[in-house]
């Protein structure tokens, strides 16, 4: 398996915060801040109960209330993160100064992988022999029928620095899951009879729509978080979670 042929279709930053009862009468200035101090912002809508910013460039959303900010950015065809941990930073300072924030309940940098695969049985077939989680047989005794699918989430913890690792077959909606996959899709155009560039064609625009979306995919989601945080960990939080969720997604789908 190849890193290269990971998609990282959505990524969450999120604090948890103490005694944010300033949001009432501060949201508008803090807005202000957040359109005159970062690029492309935009107000959306503000409420008593939290405000929401869009960055439609970035694709990318900011929401914060009393009790947490959290920024997201989705369906973009290639996240850059070091842009999108720039803006997390940039947020959360903004917010911190705002709302007179001193302590933290809790910091999380969750990350969406997706790893397209070309079926439900190939997908099935991985997770069945990931040895980092094995399901007892006794299952199938029990109910006396086979295992089919299967989903797998982990909490790892400790002191203050957690992780919840899930694994899971997803696909896109409205798609025959079941349904074989084409030969002329999988088959290397020079070993076909005939329509060797018929073929060529059509598994380009399937590769490059696989790319960015694909129809059956291992959905990896890791969830890293600190418990009761200071501000001047933020840093070396988001640099421990990227390291350890990136260098450890391969890993996790092949389960060696």
């Amino acid at each position: 398996m190849a890193a290269k042929s990971l998609i990282l279709p959505k990524i969450v930053f999120e604090v948890r915060y103490k005694q944010g009862y300033r949001y009432l009468d501060r949201c508008g200035e803090m807005m202000i801040e957040v359109e005159n101090k970062l690029k492309n912002w935009s107000a959306k809508e503000a409420t008593i109960t939290g405000c929401q910013m869009e960055n439609q460039l970035e694709k990318m959303v900011f929401n914060c209330s009393s009790v947490k900010l959290d920024l997201a950015q989705y369906e973009n065809k290639k996240i850059d993160l070091t842009n999108f941990l720039s803006y997390s930073t940039g947020i959360f300072d903004i917010v911190s100064k705002s709302l007179g924030i001193k302590e933290y309940v809790r910091f999380g940098l969750r990350y969406w992988f997706l790893y397209p695969i070309d079926s439900m049985a190939i997908g099935r077939k991985i997770l069945s022999g990931n040895k980092f989680f094995n399901v007892s047989s006794e299952i199938e005794n029990m109910f006396g029928k086979k295992i089919k699918d299967r989903s797998f989430v982990v909490i790892v913890n400790q002191e203050n620095l957690g992780h919840r690792i899930a694994l899971s077959l997803v696909h896109r909606e409205g798609i025959d899951v079941e349904k074989e996959v084409d030969t002329v899709l999988t088959t290397a155009p020079h070993k076909l009879p005939k329509g060797q560039k018929e073929a060529l064609l059509a598994q380009l625009q399937k590769r490059k729509s696989q790319e960015e979306r694909p129809d059956v995919a291992i959905l990896v989601d890791i969830d890293n978080f600190e418990e009761a945080p200071k501000a001047e960990e933020l840093n070396d939080f988001i640099k421990k979670s990227e390291e350890l969720s990136h260098s450890n997604v391969i890993k996790l789908i092949e389960g060696k």
